[in-house]
């Protein structure tokens, strides 16, 4: 395969203004004819591959114009050839200014890091400032009239049951000894009394029995043992939110002590140190989550071209909240940024927080995985990672959790660039592959 030359546009056998469709049907005929199966080679296809990885978008074609403007000599020395390399070598010269530094290539990055967090701290600030809300109290759980009225129906129609029964057979016992006594031939009036109370008396004795058989029958009955179960759990429900609302009134006073009175200098300004300072913790915690989100941003910017980052996004119709969202060459990682302060260690595969299990983490996190299952519907994340500040964690290099579907790993900020690059136990995507999860996820993610 030849190449008229030796830019990414000549890579793809274009010019560097043909339109965006024009340049989408030169990669895809370039590619056919550069894969090894089709009389091409790996390197050829590797280097159509880095070509269209610089084009593909509007932004990397408009950043790339932009690089090649800034010297044809620097990009003709630095851009791959297809074919074969030239031997002759050349002394490297340092650039006299800051201009004539090759820029580096950094991955595509989209969205606003700690975005969403960051308002909605600023909201509720604003909101507590300027009029406190006291927690409200939890409202009991009462059973719906439904569930009571069935069995009350259901005890009537067994009594009018019993009691029709009852009555019925003792006339019919009373009419059976008539019958043998000879007394029907003297007419019904003869026997009237005794068939009447006979019959009164059944009727009460069946109307009296049928309140314990229907007891024994609600007390057997499945939909009752449901109803009674799940009354149980609600009250529980009730008695662990009444435990909450009281420890919130209790923190509600002490924030409200701590509000300063003139709070006109903390409405203007929300994110000072003043006023992060007097924050109830339940406000903070949101900006906490919004710098840890900042400083994993800050740990991706220093990735290659090869990635793909997406910050504070959501997924699904349940609108899914992800951190970061990173597509590599190992496929789809998810990175959650974790604010504990420390000392946070894995210990026999499972974290523990100031020694003891932390559980609940990871069983948060994978109803939420499945949500990048169904949404994108691609294979899912190929890993997870858990960032942490690098004074939170013992060990702050790479480490693997256990007991988890997908690879589950810890590490610091400080070293989250170079895990990306490798990740143990996670096979490497094909460029096509790799192309296409890129583009589900740029089409189907939102940002928070």
């Amino acid at each position: 395969m030849t190449t008229s030359g030796t830019t990414h546009y000549g890579v793809l056998g274009v010019a560097a203004s043909v339109s965006a469709h024009e340049l989408k049907r030169a990669y895809r005929r370039m590619q056919r004819t550069s894969h090894p199966d089709t009389g091409g080679s790996a390197e050829q296809f590797r280097i159509v591959q880095d070509a269209w990885a610089a084009l593909g978008t509007p932004d990397r074609r408009a950043a790339y114009d932009r690089t090649l403007s800034a010297g044809s000599a620097h990009h003709s020395a630095a851009e791959p050839r297809v074919g074969p390399t030239s031997q002759t070598s050349r002394t490297p010269t340092r650039p006299s200014t800051a201009e004539e530094r090759p820029r580096v290539r950094r991955a595509d990055s989209h969205g606003h890091p700690g975005g969403s967090f960051r308002l909605k701290y600023r909201d509720l600030m604003i909101a507590w400032l300027v009029n406190p809300t006291p927690p409200s109290p939890p409202v009991p759980w009462v059973p719906a009239r439904k569930a009571r009225g069935r069995f009350f129906r259901r005890g009537l129609r067994l009594g009018a049951q019993m009691t029709t029964s009852f009555a019925a057979v003792g006339a019919g016992l009373v009419l059976f000894l008539a019958w043998r006594q000879g007394l029907l031939a003297e007419g019904i009036a003869a026997i009237w009394m005794p068939l009447l109370l006979v019959a009164g008396f059944g009727g009460f004795a069946g109307a009296i029995c049928s309140v314990p058989v229907s007891l024994l029958r609600m007390r057997r009955d499945s939909y009752r043992r449901e109803l009674i179960r799940y009354a149980k759990e609600k009250a529980a429900t009730f008695a662990a939110a009444q435990a909450d609302f009281r420890r919130a009134q209790r923190a509600f006073e002490i924030d409200l002590r701590a509000r300063p009175s003139n709070t006109a200098p903390l409405l203007a300004a929300p994110y000072s140190e003043d006023a992060v300072r007097v924050a109830p913790p339940s406000i903070r915690v949101w900006l906490d989550r919004a710098l840890a989100q900042e400083d994993t941003a800050r740990a991706l910017a220093f990735v290659g071209p090869r990635f793909s980052i997406w910050h504070d996004v959501e997924l699904g119709a349940g609108h899914t909240r992800f951190d970061q969202l990173v597509v590599g060459p190992q496929g789809l990682i998810v990175i959650e940024s974790m604010t504990e302060a420390g000392p946070v260690t894995v210990e026999h595969d499972s974290l523990r927080h100031g020694g003891r299990a932390v559980p609940d983490v990871l069983d948060s996190l994978r109803p939420r995985l499945a949500a990048v299952d169904k949404t994108l519907g691609i294979g899912g994340a190929s890993a997870m990672l858990l960032v942490y500040a690098d004074s939170a964690l013992l060990h702050s290099r790479l480490q693997q959790l256990g007991g988890c579907a997908m690879p589950t790993f810890v590490v610091g900020a400080s070293h989250l660039a170079a895990a990306l690059v490798g990740l143990p136990g996670v096979d490497e995507g094909a460029t096509w592959q790799l192309d296409r999860l890129r583009a589900t996820v740029a089409e189907r993610v939102r940002f928070a």
